[in-house]
């Protein structure tokens, strides 16, 4: 994690969740907020090395941090998606739905 995220009051390090494949390496992660005062998590982000995936690996670290999120005291999730994501049908498996849909607008960083 880059050290100034880490320093979010919203960012704890018991919360960033991984599946580790056999040779070590990371197959799957997932870093979850939690906002005390909202009593919310996001996950974000939240990610599949692609030899890894159709696995089930995204799922069980998302469930993991649902459950510590529950434990917490978190009343609702988020996660950020696009319309006809892939990665929608996993988030929509464990029990998100669409709350909005919304536009993303880019400029290269010198205009």
């Amino acid at each position: 994690m880059m050290k100034i995220l880490a320093q979010a009051p919203s960012y704890r390090a018991d919360l960033d969740l991984a599946a580790v494949a056999a040779d070590g390496t990371f197959a799957a992660y997932a870093t979850v907020w939690w906002d005390e005062v909202n009593r919310y998590i996001i996950f974000e982000p939240v990610g599949t090395h692609p030899e890894h995936r159709r696995l089930g690996l995204a799922s069980a670290v998302m469930a993991e941090g649902l459950r510590r999120g529950a434990a917490l005291g978190a009343e609702r999730a988020y996660v950020g998606s696009g319309a006809g994501r892939p990665s929608n049908v996993l988030y929509e498996s464990l029990g998100f739905t669409e709350v909005w849909d919304y536009e993303r607008w880019d400029a290269p960083a010198d205009s």
